[in-house]
């Protein structure tokens, strides 16, 4: 009975692989949790999510060579197991992180992986809200010069209208205007609803400029190509 349940419970060895990562012996947790899950499919499900947490810790560690360990395995799990779960959390945690050095991995991330960018490509729309939602206009950004890179038009335009439906809801004149001068730049436009929001704004602002503020402190927005 004892010997069912360690194999029914992946030897335990689940607890050996979280406990080395912990330790920032990332390579020979992760190979442990690589060995297991190949072997033990029917905790697979487990395995992803213990997946997600230890990239969850090691990101917010800062351990540049820990970084690098975790990319190198979330890129092998998706090529030889088609688990893109793992890449999509590691990309989506330095997308979403206010370091620089997260958001080049990010990009990194994507520039590997096709499967990556064909998921991006279809979570656009709610990769965004979500970011919005936790006021974070830069990733926003970032995720549209990623989908104009990658010539994903129709998933670029709309973000671009998620974007500038958050920034009338806040009624940033400024930001709104940033983008329809880059709509007028890329050759894409907005809906004629928003379009019309747009310039109600306008004559709102003209008729009470010192009532139509932002309701979040103002960042400079700009699209950069």
């Amino acid at each position: 009975m004892e010997q069912l349940s360690y194999k029914r419970n992946g030897e335990f060895l689940h607890y050996l692989a979280k406990a080395q990562c912990l330790r920032g012996n990332s390579e020979i947790g992760l190979t442990i949790l690589k060995t297991i899950y190949g072997k033990y499919e029917s905790l697979r499900s487990y395995y992803r999510l213990l997946f997600r947490d230890l990239i969850q810790d090691s990101v917010l560690n800062r351990s540049e060579a820990s970084l690098m360990i975790f990319k190198k395995y979330v890129l092998e799990f998706s090529e030889e197991w088609s688990e893109h779960y793992p890449l999509v959390c590691f990309w989506h945690i330095c997308w979403a992180s206010t370091w620089f050095s997260d958001q080049m991995l990010s990009n990194e991330l994507l520039e590997a992986s096709e499967h990556l960018q064909e998921i991006v490509k279809d979570k656009a729309t709610a990769f965004s809200i979500s970011a919005l939602k936790d006021y974070n206009e830069d990733a926003v950004v970032r995720l549209l010069q990623n989908l104009l890179k990658y010539d994903m038009m129709s998933e670029y335009v709309a973000v671009l209208q998620v974007l500038f439906n958050y920034k009338l809801r806040n009624r940033d004149i400024r930001g709104c205007t940033e983008i329809i001068r880059n709509c007028e730049v890329l050759g894409v436009s907005l809906s004629s609803s928003q379009q019309g929001k747009y310039l109600t704004m306008l004559i709102e602002d003209r008729k009470n400029p010192d009532e139509i503020k932002t309701k979040v402190p103002f960042k400079n927005f700009k699209l950069k190509f």
